[in-house]
C-alpha cells in the first residue's frame, strides 16, 4: 500500500517535529547555498581563508616530514581551524 502524504499535510511525519533553531534544514539545497553565498561578507571570507590555511599547513607539513601525529603541527593547526570555523559561523549567524 502506497501512502499518499498530499491528502493531509499534518499526517506527513516530516512535519511532526520542527527545530526552530535550524530553519535552513528545511530549505531546498539551492536555497540554502544561495542564502549562504548572500550572507557571506569580508569576515566570512577571511575565516574561510584561515580555515583553509590551517588544513593546508597540516597536510603539507605532515606529508613533507612524515609526521602526522606531531604535537607542534597540532599546536598551529588547531587554533587556525577553530578560528576559521567559529569565525565563519559567527559571520553567517550575526545580526544584521
Amino acid at each position: 500500500m502506497m501512502i499518499n502524504w498530499s491528502d493531509d499535510p499534518r499526517s506527513d511525519p516530516r512535519t511532526w517535529v520542527r527545530i526552530p533553531v535550524l530553519p535552513s534544514l528545511y530549505m531546498k539545497k539551492g536555497e540554502r547555498m544561495e542564502k549562504l553565498v548572500r550572507s557571506l561578507d569580508m569576515y566570512g571570507i577571511i575565516s574561510l581563508l584561515v580555515l583553509l590555511t590551517g588544513l593546508i599547513f597540516y597536510v603539507t607539513w605532515s606529508s613533507i616530514h612524515n609526521a602526522w601525529t606531531d604535537i607542534g603541527t597540532y599546536s598551529i593547526t588547531v587554533p587556525l581551524v577553530l578560528l576559521g570555523v567559529f569565525g565563519f559561523l559567527l559571520s553567517i549567524y550575526k545580526e544584521k
